[in-house]
């Protein structure tokens, strides 16, 4: 793990009888005692694919957890992702471009790209940077398989 790589842990409810699309999201602080919990995934359990998956994210000044977006399933592979006030079809985040393994999608101006580590298990999600004019690709989001 590099200093500028960002961890995260996803973990799914314990609890008996919950819909698999609630879970939350940890971020793994190297050398901490704890990891600092950022989003809540809820989904109700209704037996079916479709409804609404909200998540909220942790304000880190007030420490309360803020709604976010949401998730608006039409099937189990169909759905409207809310980023904010930003509406983006799922299929637009699982974008193949020129026949690479990675994912990009554009949400409020910025590109994001998914691509799968190279042992196959960990998820990485890179930010496009504008330098004097460059595109360049810096490491955002690390999702490591435990």
């Amino acid at each position: 793990m590099t200093e500028s790589d960002i961890v995260l842990r996803l973990v799914s409810s314990t609890e008996s009888n919950v819909d698999m699309r609630t879970f939350r999201v940890l971020q793994v602080i190297e050398n901490a005692a704890e990891e600092l919990e950022l989003y809540r995934f809820s989904h109700p359990m209704t037996g079916n694919s479709i409804g609404t998956t909200t998540y909220k994210r942790k304000n880190l000044d007030t420490l309360d957890f803020e709604t976010a977006g949401y998730i608006e399933w039409f099937s189990s592979s169909n759905a409207t992702v809310c980023f904010g006030v930003d509406e983006v079809p799922i299929r637009d985040l699982r974008k193949i471009k020129n026949g690479s393994q990675s994912r990009r999608f554009k949400v409020a101006g910025s590109e994001y790209k998914w691509k799968i580590g190279e042992n196959g298990n960990d998820l990485f999600l890179y930010v496009s940077v504008l330098i004097q004019g460059t595109d360049m690709w810096q490491p955002g989001l690390q999702k490591k398989d435990y």
